[in-house]
């Protein structure tokens, strides 16, 4: 009975998402691009709070819900979702934000980070660029993390990998979507620009 009753609830949990999943697959794209974002990144949240609460309650234990999404789509969100954005590294250090908690990263690893990947800004006298930065010139955190341990082996790992976390493509997400998107409407208030300038 209690196998059977289980099972019904494993059933139902799995035929509910899916429906969801049928409903913002159906939206047209055209129309109600801002609605099928929401009710996408509002699933993506449910569930990574779902799974944080159950099956991820170890890898989680008390994080914030923007480590818990950033978890969530590492570990199910395929290939993507396992990169560092190496723009949004440097531009945090170039800013100043290379604390952990309460604890700054040294000087070595800020310096280190700051040109990890082959950053390299063109000068207005070369020539432009035949490629284009993509994705795939991201790195994994494993890859920055041996990098920088590789130059600096007295690093803390722990602590680096949950400075990194915060550039990882999960946790962006999490940043632009929930807030910006979600809660401040942002595609309306980039619509009303764009009716402002006509």
């Amino acid at each position: 009975m209690l196998e059977r009753n289980l099972n019904f609830r494993i059933i139902l949990f799995f035929d509910y998402w899916k429906e969801r999943y049928q409903f913002i697959s159906n939206l047209d794209l055209g129309k109600y691009k801002h609605e099928a974002n929401v009710l996408l990144w509002a699933s993506f949240d449910a569930l990574s709070n779902l799974w944080a609460d159950n099956i991820g309650k170890d890898q989680c234990g008390k994080s914030g819900k923007r480590i818990i999404f950033d978890a969530f789509l590492a570990r199910y969100g395929g290939e993507l979702f396992q990169l560092v954005s190496l723009p949004d590294v440097w531009s945090r250090v170039d800013q100043g934000n290379v604390k952990v908690d309460q604890t700054k990263l040294s000087d070595d690893i800020s310096t280190l980070l700051k040109d990890i990947g082959g950053r390299h800004t063109p000068s207005i006298l070369e020539e432009r660029p035949t490629h284009s930065r993509s994705i795939s010139d991201d790195w994994s955190m494993e890859k920055i993390v041996d990098e920088i341990l590789r130059d600096c082996p007295q690093t803390n790992r722990t602590q680096l990998k949950e400075w990194l976390t915060f550039s990882r493509y999960g946790s962006i997400a999490y940043k632009q979507m929930r807030s910006a998107y979600i809660h401040e409407g942002s595609a309306i208030a980039d619509l009303v620009g764009c009716v402002n300038e006509m």
